[in-house]
């Protein structure tokens, strides 16, 4: 178990104290079996019946029409309120039944304990809860519109240790880790802090456990994750009500019916911190929420990186280092333009954000792009030059063309999925120089699939794409490359990526390019990007290695 400083080296645990124990109240809301009335409490406590009439405002989920068993964590200043929800089996006079019922533990936090300690105790225990406590103890008749109140036992104060707590916190790790990714982890985390309500968390197919629910407090500050309410899971057909979801969750993780992403996007400061957050919360490691400060070596007098690209005319190398520097930069590897390439960048900003256009085909003489990869967690910086020549230029292999791919110390090779391959087979063949290699190219190269978006339909294609992608470049390698790459180069990778991205609404995957009233392609908003940043994070990795 780990000692209570590891414990309290998270943030949402940190500063305070964790009792030998906590005491609740305790109710059930829900339908009566034969009853004309409408929702009531059921049975609570005597002490939670002073408060019971405002709780039952607090804990909206939507329609409520689809009943599935979830935890979920709502704070109301110095009260904690952890809740279940599970399907009834109650059915009302009128012969109606797949009514929700919602058990509520109700805990007043003192000012020197953690909300997470609450948490971490209360939820798992909130868990077990079922109908039993009430339903075996009385039988009300069709009009009765009592109360029972609970007995003691029922609502007995919890043991609390380090090792419990640490036992809980190991248990919603691991279901983090296996359930959720990254991104979506950070994305989810970039809201919270950005102040947004009802953050959904994309990908989750099931309510997570109560373990799982409460280990989210714990990369986020005590000022934060005191205050925070989540609600675990929607079990309703629609969102009845968005402006009340969002007044009383921060979080409303996923349902039946998953409330939309929030319209604003994060700042810079929250992305970063989130993707920090994120990475804590899967190393499990409280530490990675701050970079390490590891001393960054001056890269003066060092020969300066470089890193090819190299693809045909319209396979897309301009707009995937357009969106390298606008989209959301996942990975190891923050791109930041150079003073030189600035002007660049900004152009292309107002092209594609304003004008909602495609950059322009790229002129003969080229474009000199320089960018500075600052490394997130070591903070060393190097810098690297791209030469994005025009695509005609670039298949030609005039003599500068050969020597920058030959002078590079990493290839990116960009390849349009719906070109004709043979002919491409060829120039590459040429570009490389294989018929003149006796061994293997020792580079690194990152080999990119342009325009993924054309191939993905689902969000089962989606997924795949992001989880395993080399099975999905495979199927769609027309032109072979693979055979020839494994024959000739030592060390490559194999990436989709899509510089328009896709854009998912309701379950439904969507392409966001369109054509205007002259045909020329278009992008709508709300795309989110593909892959753009994996192969640069690959390459930058396997270069910096080999120095």
């Amino acid at each position: 178990m780990m000692p209570a400083a590891a414990l309290t080296a998270w943030p949402a645990l940190a500063g305070g104290n964790i009792p030998s124990r906590i005491s609740y109240e305790r109710g059930v809301w829900g339908k009566l079996p034969g009853s004309r009335a409408d929702y009531k409490w059921i049975a609570t406590t005597s002490y939670f019946t002073r408060q019971a009439r405002a709780v039952d405002k607090e804990l909206p989920l939507g329609s409520e029409d689809t009943p599935r068993k979830a935890t979920h964590w709502r704070s109301l200043g110095d009260v904690s309120l952890a809740v279940v929800c599970y399907p009834s089996n109650s059915t009302d006079a009128s012969g109606r039944s797949s009514f929700l019922e919602k058990q509520v533990f109700s805990w007043r936090r003192p000012d020197d304990v953690p909300a997470a300690v609450g948490a971490l105790a209360l939820l798992p225990q909130v868990a077990l809860a079922d109908a039993s406590v009430w339903s075996e103890r009385h039988a009300w008749s069709e009009d009765d519109d009592s109360t029972l109140t609970l007995a003691s036992e029922s609502h007995s104060p919890l043991q609390i240790s380090t090792e419990i707590l640490s036992a809980t916190i190991a248990t919603g790790l691991d279901e983090l880790g296996r359930t959720v990714r990254e991104e979506a982890l950070a994305d989810f985390y970039a809201h919270l802090l950005a102040g947004h309500r009802a953050v959904p968390l994309a990908g989750l197919e099931a309510p997570l456990g109560p373990a799982a629910l409460a280990a989210l407090l714990l990369p986020l500050p005590r000022s934060v994750a005191d205050s925070l309410s989540l609600a675990g899971w929607l079990p309703s057909q629609r969102i009845s009500d968005l402006a009340e979801l969002q007044r009383c969750w921060n979080g409303a993780l996923a349902g039946t019916a998953s409330p939309p992403k929030p319209a604003r996007e994060p700042g810079p400061e929250h992305r970063e911190k989130g993707r920090l957050l994120a990475r804590a919360i899967l190393a499990r490691d409280p530490v990675a929420i701050e970079p390490r400060p590891i001393r960054t070596a001056s890269v003066q007098g060092r020969r300066l990186i470089q890193i090819a690209m190299w693809g045909p005319s319209s396979a897309g190398k301009t707009a995937l280092l357009v969106q390298l520097y606008l989209s959301d930069q996942e990975g190891d590897w923050e791109a930041i333009p150079t003073e030189k390439s600035q002007k660049f960048f900004d152009d292309m900003r107002e092209r594609i954000l304003l004008k909602r256009s495609f950059p322009p085909a790229t002129p003969v003489a080229g474009e000199q792009i320089e960018l500075r990869f600052s490394h997130r967690y070591t903070k060393r910086e190097v810098l690297l030059r791209l030469k994005d020549q025009a695509g005609n230029e670039t298949v030609s292999l005039t003599e500068p063309i050969r020597q920058n791919l030959s002078e590079a110390d990493g290839l990116l090779l960009l390849f349009d999925q719906q070109a004709q391959g043979n002919r491409l087979q060829t120039q590459l063949w040429r570009a490389l120089d294989f018929e003149e290699r006796i061994a293997k190219d020792p580079r690194p190269i990152a080999v990119c699939l342009s325009k993924a978006d054309l191939l993905i339909r689902t969000l089962d294609d989606l997924q795949s794409v992001r989880a395993d992608p080399v099975p999905f470049f495979r199927r769609h390698d027309r032109m072979e490359l693979t055979k020839l790459l494994e024959r000739y180069c030592e060390i490559y990778r194999l990436f989709p990526v899509s510089a328009a991205g896709l854009r998912v609404q309701h379950g439904i995957v969507e392409s966001v390019v369109f054509y205007d009233e002259t045909l020329n392609p278009r992008l709508a908003p709300g795309g989110s990007p593909l892959n753009v940043m994996a192969p640069f994070n690959w390459l930058l990795d396997q270069v910096v290695s080999r120095l």
